[in-house]
């Protein structure tokens, strides 16, 4: 299978997963067929948290096929904090050597920001790993294809009061 064939057939599989969800569910089912999919341990929507500077919030943290509480966290020497200042990152593997405070989670993090209706980054899309990230290039693919329905998500998530 193609790189192409890959990607539209993983799009196609994660449409139909999350078709019939809205807010907090969309965003569950979404992380749980990443991880499904591509075979990273790891999928999340994290939100900068406003009540607090410097640190993240996991709308949903999904580890292989048990989603986890929300958390704020930390983001300063984080993969995290680049992409939500705007950065895509892509690191197939020692995540730690560029952002220090990564300990003990990531080898391999692929991200990208997620911009509002008004173009300003509200928060990010990423998988990740405790091993090395394989085939980088089809979860950069991926996530890019469904970055606008998540950011819609996420903003109205926002809009209806659930913003921190």
């Amino acid at each position: 299978m193609t790189e192409t064939e890959w990607i539209n057939q993983t799009q196609a599989d994660i449409a139909r997963a999350t078709a019939n969800y809205r807010g907090p569910k969309f965003f569950v089912a979404q992380a749980l067929c990443l991880t499904r999919l591509t075979g990273a341990r790891f999928a999340f929507v994290t939100l900068r948290d406003a009540r607090h500077a410097g640190q993240g919030y996991s709308l949903v943290f999904v580890d292989g096929a048990n989603p986890k509480a929300p958390v704020s966290y930390q983001l300063q020497n984080t993969p995290c904090a680049s992409v939500l200042a705007g950065n895509a990152v892509s690191m197939p593997c020692d995540v730690q050597q560029q952002f220090p405070a990564a300990t003990g989670v990531y080898s391999g993090y692929c991200g990208l920001p997620l911009p509002g209706s008004d173009g300003q980054v509200i928060g990010l899309l990423a998988v990740a790993d405790d091993r090395a990230l394989n085939r980088l290039e089809r979860m950069q693919g991926l996530l890019t294809l469904l970055v606008g329905r998540t950011a819609a998500e996420l903003e109205c998530h926002m809009l209806r009061g659930n913003a921190i």
